[in-house]
């Protein structure tokens, strides 16, 4: 044989064989990383592309089929199913595995939920998933010719009666299936917004996008300015009436409001270190106490802040006031009223003993707000 040809036969062989590397299919559900329609899907293509006859084609089948799968397989014989056709192996296959979906089940999914620490790419995987599955159920043939598809003066043209029945048809078809196709990119858009988080979502709300595409693109760019570095966070504090003046958006706001959340977090560690243990010690075991007699403000439940609520954090909602309504409030920063003046000698002492971090004072007033 020729050193080329030899060479081409072996590349040939090795695509061959690594093509012949099916995932495993264990025919248990939890276990099997594919759906059974896309591991049929696999199949098919690498079945195309290395130009399997049926027998290597069933021979890789059999090969990737373990436990449950391979059970199923042994069990075709009996039922006397032509497992030796690849067509009908692969109509059983997915027979036996695939997902039942209904119009019932499938529009039950389309309620798709971004979760706390999912990425707006994978969400979006989900959301997609979920309409198409949807779109899946309908009736694949368009609804019947109507009478008069198109109007008077289109079919007043000369050569329009000689139109075969087939021309007008596929016309006909064409535009349906356009529509639809609108209509399910219509979907899927407002089924992706709606599911967002909410400092997402409201950027998409605020400059509405007009298609699917668009929207994702917005939401991935607004999740990278989430969570890209930003510089120190102020202290901030509560005050009202800069909302109301026009100077502070309601998403801005939102974000300090978050950022506050996550500083305190790090200021209540910081208070509990190095010499002034014992008092944060001692404030953190009154801090619970309290919590443990508190009434949330966001899910209106006892024994817990709203800063702890796991409702609030699985939702991503805002922090809300005793009347259950998002904070509208100024973030301003917060410093010592009087950062040059010295302490007193009964100050002096205490500071001795037990140094107080400069924002302990602040932290426990925040604490007042239920959060």
């Amino acid at each position: 044989m020729d050193p080329a040809a030899a060479a081409a036969a072996a590349v040939a062989g090795a695509a061959n064989v690594e093509l012949g590397r099916l995932p495993l299919w264990y025919g248990i559900p939890g276990k099997d990383t594919f759906t059974a329609e896309q591991w049929i899907e696999r199949l098919r293509k690498s079945r195309d592309t290395a130009g399997w006859n049926d027998v290597q084609t069933v021979g890789y089948f059999y090969n990737a089929l373990r436990e449950d799968g391979l059970l199923w397989y042994e069990s075709l014989p009996i039922q006397r199913i032509d497992f030796n056709n690849v067509d009908t192996l692969i109509a059983e296959f997915l027979r036996t595995y695939s997902t039942t979906r209904t119009a019932r089940t499938t529009t039950a999914n389309l309620l798709v939920l971004q979760k706390a620490t999912e990425t707006v790419s994978a969400y979006n995987h989900r959301v997609c998933r979920a309409v198409m599955d949807v779109i899946d159920t309908k009736d694949p043939a368009a609804p019947e010719l109507p009478a008069h598809l198109h109007a008077d003066a289109i079919r007043g043209l000369a050569g329009y009666a000689a139109l075969g029945a087939d021309v007008k048809q596929g016309d006909y078809r064409a535009t349906w299936q356009t529509g639809f196709d609108d209509m399910g990119q219509l979907i899927l858009r407002n089924v992706f917004i709606t599911g967002l988080r909410p400092l997402i979502r409201q950027r998409l709300l605020d400059q509405p996008p007009q298609t699917h595409r668009e929207a994702v693109e917005l939401a991935l760019e607004r999740e990278r300015q989430l969570v890209e570095p930003r510089k120190a966070v102020q202290i901030l504090e509560v005050s009202e009436g800069l909302l109301e003046d026009g100077e502070m958006s309601q998403e801005t706001l939102e974000l300090e409001i978050d950022a506050l959340n996550k500083r305190m977090e790090k200021l209540r560690a910081f208070r509990g270190r190095g010499r002034g243990h014992s008092r944060g010690a001692s404030r953190g075991r009154g801090s619970s106490s309290a919590s443990r007699s508190a009434k949330c403000y966001y899910c209106g439940k006892m024994g817990h802040m709203q800063r702890e609520c796991n409702t609030r954090k699985r939702e991503g909602g805002p922090m809300k006031d005793a009347n259950g309504k998002p904070y509208k409030s100024h973030v301003s920063e917060v410093t010592n009223p009087n950062p040059n003046s010295q302490p007193n000698s009964e100050q002096a002492v205490g500071s001795q003993s037990q140094p107080e971090h400069p924002f302990n004072t602040y932290v426990e007033n925040v604490e007042l707000l239920n959060w």
